[in-house]
């Protein structure tokens, strides 16, 4: 586990693999957290973990304001850089500690956290924290990786070494309504885990991501992993926790 410094010294250098990641900019993925949010105009909204601001601007092209946080000040330099590429105005660039948001008491109508978790080195301080700076009635939307948890960790560990670990619905079930989170979405959702692009995030050549994934691959299929070839590399068929909670009074 890295410490906060070692953290973001890893995403400074990481930070252009982060944004030139075509697998961040998925419109479809955009599409289905707006759907689920349903974000009304003059609502505030937080984008946890914003990387390189991918998801930030399509985020931002509705009538609502945004405070994109990250604790990289490169990947919020190429985050601001999209945002004026898009001619944005209503989306505001900070640099915070997920663990330590220098934000007031229930500012937020909304929060986003996609695929931060697995890097947080105390995820229920950052709860804490999402719990006290969404307003009663916000909402908060999360996804990550999170099935088969033991030997996608162990795969993602392997992969990068600012993983932290990653979470199954029971968990964040019973994280989330200890922090008065209740659920009012949550799936289990099929997706690709390409080592060579998640190897890639982390300075990573293309065979050297595929080496340390033959490792594990053998661990992977047996927890019910499929893995198969795509665009002529291995990939593993993994599950992603989707969750949509509201904030309600303590």
């Amino acid at each position: 586990m890295m410490t906060p410094a070692e953290a973001v010294d890893h995403f400074e250098q990481a930070a252009l693999a982060w944004d030139e990641c075509e697998y961040l900019d998925q419109p479809g993925d955009a599409e289905h957290i707006l759907r689920l949010l349903k974000i009304l105009p003059g609502e505030t909204g937080l984008d946890l973990a914003c990387g390189c601001g991918q998801l930030t601007v399509r985020l931002g092209e509705g009538n609502c304001r945004i405070l994109a946080a990250d604790l990289c000040d490169r990947m919020l330099k190429l985050t601001a850089r999209r945002v004026v590429e898009a001619r944005l105005n209503n989306i505001v660039i900070t640099v915070q500690d997920a663990h330590r948001l220098e934000f007031a008491d229930g500012l937020f109508h909304w929060a986003v956290c996609r695929f931060g978790f697995r890097y947080f080195n105390e995820p229920g301080l950052v709860l804490d924290e999402l719990s006290r700076v969404i307003k009663p009635g916000g909402r908060l939307y999360v996804s990550d990786w999170s099935s088969p948890a033991e030997p996608l960790n162990e795969l993602l560990k392997s992969l990068d070494g600012a993983h932290c670990g990653i979470y199954d619905e029971a968990w964040w079930e019973g994280e989330l309504a200890d922090r008065c989170f209740e659920i009012r979405q949550a799936r289990m959702r099929a997706d690709r885990l390409d080592p060579v692009v998640w190897g890639g995030l982390a300075g990573l050549t293309p065979g050297a991501a595929g080496r340390r994934f033959s490792k594990h691959k053998r661990d992977l299929e047996r927890a019910g992993c499929r893995v198969m070839e795509l665009d002529g590399r291995p990939v593993v068929i993994a599950e992603r926790v989707d969750i949509l909670a509201e904030r309600v009074e303590d």
